[in-house]
């Protein structure tokens, strides 16, 4: 069963993030059952299995040990292949690709099979607002970022161990322990 390691916004940010998937379904570019399904974030890695016991803990303390930082969500984009995921992300700063590096470094004794989309120097940070689109649809879906959305500005200020499949929160940690 996959895992996802994902990093969460501030309440604000979230919220500006909603608004742009909100106005992707007023438009009809994705469901608008999907909007509210899963808070928006920043996925760090992806592993198709992990020692879940000592990985929990150990995130536990990455957590406490991890400040929180800002991002701008400045780009949007879109993966080239289909379907298509359509996105908002971050410029790739020297602070956050240190962050991520140093994840996979601690974590790859206990994670297994990581996705290699997810790995360092292959890694695109990046929030999504519009998933598994046709080619069509995804150019909308710019459209629609381009003219509705504005940089969301935005603190990282947790990060949470999900099981993909069946999709479930199993722990969410607040970094620096706050």
């Amino acid at each position: 069963m996959p895992y996802a390691v994902e990093l969460y916004l501030n309440f604000a940010a979230e919220q500006a993030v909603r608004k742009v998937t909100e106005e992707l379904a007023r438009a009809g570019v994705i469901d608008p059952n999907d909007t509210s399904a899963h808070r928006p974030h920043v996925t760090l890695a992806v592993y198709e299995d992990i020692r879940r016991e000592v990985f929990l803990k150990r995130l536990e303390e990455w957590a406490r040990e991890t400040r929180p930082f800002v991002v701008q969500l400045s780009c949007a984009g879109g993966f080239l292949k289909s379907p298509v995921t359509v996105f908002l992300a971050p410029p790739v700063t020297d602070e956050l690709c240190r962050m991520h590096r140093s994840f996979h470094e601690r974590f790859r004794d206990i994670g297994y099979r990581p996705w290699a989309y997810y790995l360092p120097d292959a890694w695109v940070p990046h929030c999504a607002v519009a998933e598994e689109l046709t080619p069509y649809r995804a150019g909308r879906a710019l459209e629609i970022v381009l003219d509705t959305c504005g940089q969301v500005s935005g603190t990282v200020e947790s990060v949470a161990l999900r099981a993909l499949h069946p999709a479930q929160t199993l722990i969410s940690c607040d970094l620096m322990g706050r």
